[in-house]
């Protein structure tokens, strides 16, 4: 939902808002991705994917890898709040879109940094 608002309509797409559409959509490919393996190593108790040594590492990359996103993504969204609280109209007047670009671009990096002992294991 945060992503089509995000889309349709002009007035959200603010470089404040985009740290919330980057939140959304870290926590849509979460949704799609890593969480129905949870839900069904969970019900069985077991991984039910038989040998399948890649999926269950991707499970693990994803899993580790979208919460280290979402907490980055959580963190920036504080300082954001912190910053317009305290700087006022300058920074908001400083903040554009490649800025919150630039964010994302790092955090991905940092979160393929933390989960590649795990894909290179």
């Amino acid at each position: 939902m945060v992503v089509i608002a995000w889309i349709i309509s002009p007035r959200l797409q603010t470089p404040s808002n985009g740290l919330f559409l980057s939140l959304a959509v870290v926590d849509l490919l979460n949704g799609l991705i890593t969480i129905p393996f949870g839900i069904i190593y969970n019900y069985y108790r077991r991984w039910i994917f038989g040998l399948n040594r890649p999926l269950c590492q991707m499970q693990l990359i994803t899993s580790y890898g979208f919460q280290v996103a979402a907490s980055l993504h959580l963190i920036q969204i504080a300082v954001d709040r912190y910053r317009i609280l305290f700087e006022g109209v300058p920074y908001l007047q400083r903040q554009t879109l490649k800025s919150v670009l630039e964010f994302a671009v790092v955090s991905w990096s940092i979160l393929f940094w933390i989960v590649s002992p795990i894909a290179f294991d």
